[in-house]
């Protein structure tokens, strides 16, 4: 089934988030240069922790092993996917295809959106000639006032070699990379539980829920006998959590039940809004292991 990818074209990475929390079924966002330039690595770190896949369309451009580099920061923050710009010529290409992993691209890939060499290939050239672009023989620069007159067939030639130079850097803009995680980007369950922890200060049930796609819910106002799904739970603990300040909450237990199988216990201190009464309330959430990562699959509340 396809998959839908989001762009997040707005000013600013809370606007993005609130935005994100809108939409119940995202699973891909993707981030471009303003976002980003505005609110840096921490946005995508924080989609990628809500559990919804980044694309990071920065089409990159710039010397092999400054891309790799880029390459592998960006599998390390979560990225899913990225752009880097073909006119980097095949050198790059292939050290980015390689900093993204084993889903990069192929070197064949890098020899197909490869077309003339880039900058950084030519630069290793001393001394060899300017070739012109594929179809357009000499460039010619005279513009209708530079004095010089052009015959219709003249003319044609030059709409031919125009034509053939904007369908030629059309067709390698950007190539795509689909980036491997990283070993150390797996995800444990304690990893799991700070994040839940982290979701429940903020009162963030979109990150607390993530991409679950059902989850049991015993808390009041829901009924913990048949799982609920994703848009309606995170509906719910909002309600919950709404009318409450917290206090504290304390990781108290985490243990891992059986294999793919975790449970986390968090001790928490709230006060309901408008009263000054410290109350105390004990979490108890059940995570499984969904491919690479911990999914909150229950949550159940006593008091």
């Amino acid at each position: 089934m396809a998959e839908l990818i989001v762009a997040f074209d707005v000013p600013s990475g809370r606007e993005a988030l609130a935005l994100a929390g809108r939409l119940p079924g995202l699973t891909w966002a993707k981030l471009g240069h303003v976002l980003f330039a505005r609110e840096g690595p921490a946005v995508a770190r924080e989609f990628a922790a809500r559990g919804i896949r980044v694309f990071l369309d920065l089409k990159w451009h710039d010397i092999p092993n400054t891309v790799a580099a880029s390459v592998t920061a960006a599998r390390e923050l979560g990225v899913g996917m990225a752009t880097v710009h073909c006119l980097g010529g095949r050198t790059m290409l292939e050290a980015a295809a390689r900093a993204a992993g084993p889903d990069g691209p192929r070197d064949s890939d890098a020899r197909r959106c490869r077309g003339r060499p880039g900058a950084h290939d030519r630069a290793g050239r001393r001394g060899a000639p300017r070739r012109d672009p594929p179809g357009g023989g000499a460039a010619d620069h005279r513009g209708p006032r530079s004095g010089g007159s052009v015959s219709a067939s003249g003319r044609s030639d030059r709409l031919g070699g125009i034509r053939a130079r904007m369908k030629h850097t059309l067709c390698i803009t950007a190539a795509l990379l689909a980036m491997a995680p990283p070993a150390a980007a797996q995800g444990t369950l304690p990893e799991a539980a700070e994040r839940a922890k982290q979701a429940w200060l903020a009162h963030d049930p979109q990150a607390l829920v993530g991409q679950s796609a059902s989850i049991v819910l015993q808390i009041p106002g829901a009924d913990p006998s048949s799982p609920l799904g994703r848009a309606q739970a995170v509906e719910l603990l909002r309600r919950y959590l709404r009318p409450v300040e917290e206090r504290g909450l304390d990781v108290t237990v985490i243990r891992e039940v059986e294999p793919g199988r975790g449970f986390v216990e968090l001790t928490r201190r709230y006060v309901v809004a408008g009263t000054t009464e410290l109350r105390h309330e004990t979490l108890f959430l059940g995570f499984r292991l969904q491919g690479a990562r911990w999914a909150l699959t229950e949550l159940r509340s006593a008091p």
